[in-house]
């Protein structure tokens, strides 16, 4: 999730764990071993685009990693703590560094993106489609049980009480998301997508919610989108039908880089022509950004890429996304109304 989830997240299980002995260096140690695994990013200057492609959300995010890294950074800090007088044992220290750094893992595998869980021995990624990439009804209880416990409960001797239950309720909102996917959508959408005569690829929550989903489906040539609310008033979902266009890049396959995007986006992509002349491969399990042109509502993906050839060589690079020319106003007004069951067309 986004690296403010992240580090309200690792600041919160520091808070609850450390707070009493440390006081409001216990989240601060709680925040960076939250946002440790995505530093990750410090490593692109030493990487190329393709080597960018597999490395984030890498190793990183790795079982192996997470036990190895509380194997050597908890008794450092154990050290460190005991240096300076904390009395603060080394199993705490080295569970405090493991439920960081998994948790962190945990909720990454919640999204659509993927996180590779079993690297090195597989670069296979875990997505389960349970929560958006960004959902402030997640991270808002954390983070105000967090500032609760540090500005109000600071001398209290439970002052760790607001902050976990601000990670209670934010544990049950996802359990919430979970138990709604499960018992609601997911049956809407294997039956549409079976009358339509699709099968089913994801099923996924929207940005900033858990009410409104997205299912996306594939036949042969082509890709279903559609989306669901409880609050819809026609239960029968309604599909935008997007053609896979996939023989478009046969002058890239078996280059290095159409390979990367291949395995990013775990085959579900689409290509289309760009005004350039490019091919534009469109990563399909992510959400689209509606716009209103005209009156009329126009998805916008969020994962694009353009190939072309130079000579023999394969060039590819993110094209520039056209999100960041929105009106988030109107974008977060559209949202709600859809939410509400108000169909778009």
């Amino acid at each position: 999730m986004d690296s403010i989830t992240q580090a309200t997240l690792g600041a919160a299980i520091g808070e609850a764990l450390l707070g009493r002995k440390l006081g409001w260096k216990g989240a601060a140690w709680g925040a960076f071993f939250g946002t440790l695994p995505d530093l990750d990013l410090l490593f692109y200057p030493f990487l190329d685009e393709v080597e960018r492609i597999y490395w984030h959300r890498g190793i990183s995010h790795s079982v192996l990693l997470m036990v190895v890294g509380a194997l050597i950074c908890g008794p450092l800090l154990w050290l460190w703590w005991k240096k300076h007088s904390r009395d603060i044992s080394l199993a705490r220290a080295l569970g405090f560094v493991f439920l960081v750094w998994s948790t962190h893992v945990a909720i990454d595998c919640f999204t659509t993106f993927g996180t590779s869980v079993y690297e090195p021995f597989s670069n296979e990624r875990v997505w389960w489609n349970i929560m958006a990439i960004i959902d402030p009804l997640y991270t808002l209880p954390m983070l105000i049980g967090l500032f609760v416990s540090l500005r109000n409960w600071r001398h209290r001797k439970n002052r760790w009480l607001p902050t976990v239950l601000g990670l209670g309720l934010s544990v049950v909102y996802v359990a919430f998301s979970i138990s709604m996917k499960v018992s609601h959508v997911s049956p809407q959408f294997d039956q549409a997508f079976k009358t339509a005569g699709a099968d089913v690829v994801a099923i996924s929550p929207t940005i900033f919610n858990t009410v409104l989903w997205r299912g996306l489906g594939e036949t042969q040539d082509d890709f279903l989108i559609g989306y669901y609310s409880p609050n819809d008033t026609d239960d029968e979902i309604q599909f935008e039908r997007v053609a896979k266009n996939q023989n478009l890049v046969e002058p890239f396959l078996g280059s290095r880089e159409f390979e990367a995007i291949d395995w990013f986006s775990r085959g579900v992509w689409s290509a289309e022509t760009g005004e350039n002349g490019r091919v534009r491969v469109i990563d399909r399990r992510f959400n689209e950004m509606k716009a209103r042109k005209d009156g009329v509502h126009e998805s916008i993906p969020l994962f694009v890429w353009e190939f072309w050839k130079e000579g023999d060589t394969v060039r590819f690079q993110k094209a520039e996304s056209e999100v960041r020319n929105l009106s988030v106003p109107q974008l977060l007004g559209d949202l709600w109304r859809r939410i509400l069951g108000e169909e778009t067309h």
